[in-house]
């Protein structure tokens, strides 16, 4: 499945800054990897959300190494420039602090939060919560050719940047697996606009590891029958942006298409995006 057949939810303006700093790092994780370079993609989602905070003015850590330049820079740099006052305001530093505090607060963290040494409550809040790490991590599940439960540990890692608790890092890589899980079923697209009814965490690895660190009610929401509908349903109602918003619809347009048609093009190397 390819991300371009899916047709973009109307995500709010950071909400959809976020998710295409995520896109792009998956690309760029591809990139290296069809030149026969390998690459910590939980890094490259690190370094793009720094990247992308510094564009929004926010504070972000210094401690960070040298980057390289990618295209989804100058596509954030030049959808801020033309954007109208009313437009920059919904991606002030306090109008996405606010939506979005988690992610935020990690911004600050002088180093990268891993599973295995995770952020610390000095270093982050344990008791701040947002749907950043879902937003990065999604387009990990557009891989076409890694399974689920290889899917499942990459949403892990890239969750753990920006999340210390381990129950939220599970139930991340949990939905993120549940759509790749659709996806390799041949599910038609349109799921982050209305998940397919049906589709679940089938696959017994990662069904073993959600049900390990997950409580049952959320256990539930990514194993259960209707699992997909009640995990995306839930996050778009939250993050969808009113009909007409022109901040979402520049967004859209000038930087998170371009971001997924650049992983669809790592995604199938040699094809042109569409």
């Amino acid at each position: 499945m390819n991300p371009s057949l899916f047709a973009p939810c109307p995500l709010t303006a950071p909400a959809a800054l976020i998710h295409a700093a995520g896109a792009d790092a998956v690309a760029e994780v591809l990139e290296w990897a069809n030149g026969g370079v390998g690459a910590d993609q939980a890094a490259c989602a690190w370094l793009a959300q720094l990247r992308l905070g510094a564009a929004l003015g926010m504070p972000v850590t210094s401690s960070a190494p040298p980057q390289l330049p990618r295209p989804f820079d100058d596509d954030v740099a030049r959808a801020l420039r033309e954007a109208q006052p009313a437009e920059r305001e919904q991606v002030s530093p306090g109008a996405v602090a606010e939506l979005f505090p988690r992610w935020a607060e990690s911004l600050r963290a002088d180093r990268m939060g891993t599973r295995s040494h995770p952020l610390t409550a000095v270093e982050l809040d344990p008791e701040l919560t947002d749907d950043a790490a879902l937003l990065r991590a999604l387009p990990l599940a557009f891989i076409e050719h890694l399974d689920p439960e290889t899917i499942y540990a990459m949403a892990l890692e890239n969750a753990a940047v920006s999340v210390s608790r381990v129950d939220e890092q599970h139930l991340t890589a949990a939905r993120v697996a549940t759509l790749a899980s659709a996806l390799s079923a041949g599910h038609p697209g349109q799921i982050v606009t209305s998940a397919p009814r049906g589709a679940s965490l089938s696959t017994p690895l990662a069904r073993d590891e959600a049900t390990k660190h997950l409580p049952s009610g959320r256990l539930l929401e990514v194993c259960g029958p209707d699992a997909a509908p009640a995990a995306f349903d839930a996050w778009l109602s939250r993050h969808r942006a009113p009909e007409g918003d022109s901040a979402s619809r520049a967004v859209l347009e000038g930087v998170l298409r371009p971001a997924l048609q650049r992983l669809e093009s790592a995604v199938n190397p040699g094809t042109a995006p569409r």
